[in-house]
């Protein structure tokens, strides 16, 4: 309760002390000596209404000042021309905008309840009853019990909308288990799921298997230098121009066949003469290879060794031929200058029996 009012500078009081006591306490005077703004001095602490500085007494040299002591404290409002601020219990505390510190009104336990002007109708007998229930329950501190029954009140609505909605789940998934539990479909499904486990092992499998293929590749890549192996387009083409070359062999293979059977020929006439490679070798050699043409992936290489055999063939065969007509020509040389038969012995009588045995000495 309020024990006592200091008032100072406020509207008409210029310095007004009230002291109340318990009970009713009840204030008299003629119109406009103050009975009213002591309410707004009240009301001035409670709520820090009104704003701006136009409540300070005219011609006063000092700010406002309300001071309210009750039985828990005294809260003090003071207001100036620099000053603005309130105090509890000699604490000063600075006012912030139009709110009231919890502390000032923890002092005062005053509420709208509490105040009633002049011109307000009489007390509850005007109001509603939802208005009067409000003020009986802030009366008797029922207030929180009321909020805390609402709340119990809204948790068990939404409780029992979450239970509706889970149920409605509930009864559409039992309805969705039934149709998995005949017997036919769920057959069904578990050889369904059968495959697609055989199909995810083989999948498995399959990923593995490439991720390694992949690692070889990265391997041979870091191990591949510019110097080391040739490219691989270039590879291809040689490859590619290979088989065209094989396949264009093939009538070559058996004109070198002609031609190795003819060497063989040679290779009999000249056996007297130098060191002469054996033909009849390399003829075995390519009939081989001839066979195996098709069949073996080197042919081509050895084929190409031959070849080169036989171009070196063909070289001693020229060298042969050079030779042989150098001896042919000695010969002749020789046969022109013998006076007898080389087979029987015999004197040569004239030219035309020398030309006769020159001619036929080859034959012979």
């Amino acid at each position: 309760m309020i024990k006592k009012l200091h008032i100072k500078n406020f509207q008409s009081h210029k310095d007004s002390v009230l002291e109340l006591t318990a009970g009713l306490n009840v204030i008299t005077g003629t119109s406009d000596s103050g009975k009213s703004a002591i309410i707004r001095a009240v009301e001035l602490v409670r709520t820090n209404r009104p704003r701006g500085t136009s409540y300070i007494r005219q011609g006063s040299k000092g700010g406002t000042s309300v001071e309210v002591t009750t039985d828990l404290g005294t809260a003090c409002r003071k207001r100036s021309g620099t000053t603005n601020q309130y105090l509890v219990d000699g604490e000063e505390l600075n006012a912030v905008g139009a709110d009231v510190p919890a502390k000032v009104l923890d002092v005062l336990l005053l509420d709208d309840i509490n105040i009633h002007n002049q011109l307000d109708s009489h007390f509850m007998l005007l109001e509603s009853p939802g208005k009067v229930a409000k003020v009986l329950q802030q009366a008797c501190r029922m207030e929180n019990a009321e909020e805390a029954i609402a709340s119990v009140v809204s948790s068990a609505r939404s409780m029992k909308t979450r239970r509706d909605v889970q149920g409605e789940k509930l009864h559409a998934d039992e309805e969705t288990l039934k149709g998995f539990f005949d017997t036919e479909n769920f057959s069904v499904l578990c050889d369904k799921y059968d495959v697609l486990m055989e199909q995810k092992e083989k999948t498995t499998t399959a990923l593995g298997g490439l991720l390694d293929i992949i690692r070889d590749i990265k391997d041979c890549e870091s191990k591949i230098t510019d110097n080391a192996v040739p490219e691989i387009e270039d590879i291809c083409c040689e490859i590619e121009g290979l088989v065209v070359d094989l396949d264009g062999n093939e009538d070559k293979a058996e004109g070198l066949l002609s031609v190795v059977s003819q060497l063989g020929g040679i290779d009999k006439a000249i056996g007297d003469v130098g060191d002469v490679v054996d033909v009849s070798g390399i003829a075995d050699k390519l009939e081989a290879l001839d066979e195996r043409r098709c069949v073996n992936e080197d042919g081509i290489k050895e084929i190409q060794n031959i070849v080169g055999s036989i171009n070196d063939i063909d070289s001693n065969t020229t060298s042969l031929k050079a030779c042989l007509i150098e001896l042919r020509a000695e010969e002749s040389e020789l046969l022109s200058q013998i006076d007898a038969c080389p087979l029987c012995e015999g004197a040569i009588v004239d030219d035309d029996m020398k030309d006769t045995i020159i001619k036929n000495y080859g034959d012979l």
